[in-house]
């Protein structure tokens, strides 16, 4: 005799996000069948949770540390960051990029850059963490207040995370920007060159045709 039927098991899923595996085996008739599956939990996140700077003076070269959590429970390869110093009317006044690291698993990790704090001046600034990994980006902003030779950081808030953007990277964008106003400066241009040919090849030779026969 055939049939089917369904068999339960009760299983709380208290566990960090990540992919697992999982093997059932059922037991009948003296027999025994294993069914293997391979599951994930939640999405790939990493964020980051601090911003530390080493050796701070205006006019000199200081160390970023960017402290980034893993909560993936597998490795995230090349993942690197932007920090964006911008002052208090919006301006981006430097940028700085980390080298590219991969994230140990469910740990801490922290990303690396130099920041050339040239012609910087003395004030309050937002200094925005762009956290660049497999097709995602994190957003976190930090306030600093920053004085001759010290800096002082206060976070701000929680992070922000937009996905499916690889290559997004601040730099290309700026690029994108530029190609897309020289195309449109183009189409203008031409239509211009366009109106001007048909204004002296038919609606002045008729305003003269007119005045011939006037």
């Amino acid at each position: 005799m055939k049939g089917s039927g369904k068999l339960y098991v009760d299983y709380i899923a208290d566990m960090n996000p990540g992919v697992y595996y999982a093997e059932f085996i059922v037991n009948y008739n003296d027999k025994q069948f294993v069914l293997r599956k391979t599951f994930t939990v939640d999405t790939l996140s990493a964020e980051v949770t601090s911003l530390r700077i080493e050796d701070f003076r205006i006019g000199y070269i200081s160390k970023i540390n960017i402290d980034v959590l893993n909560r993936w429970n597998m490795p995230i390869s090349d993942a690197f960051a932007y920090l964006q110093v911008i002052d208090e009317k919006g301006n981006i006044v430097s940028e700085t990029k980390t080298a590219s690291i991969e994230l140990r698993q469910l740990t801490t990790t922290t990303l690396s850059g130099y920041w050339d704090t040239k012609g910087l001046n003395v004030g309050n600034y937002d200094m925005k963490v762009l956290l660049y990994y497999n097709n995602k980006i994190y957003e976190k902003v930090f306030n600093a207040v920053i004085g001759i030779d010290d800096i002082r950081i206060i976070t701000q808030g929680t992070g922000l995370v937009a996905g499916n953007i690889a290559g997004n990277e601040p730099n290309k964008s700026r690029k994108s920007e530029n190609l897309l106003l020289y195309v449109l400066v183009t189409i203008l241009i031409v239509i211009n060159i366009f109106l001007v040919i048909v204004y002296f090849k038919y609606i002045r030779k008729k305003n003269q045709n007119n005045q011939n026969s006037l």
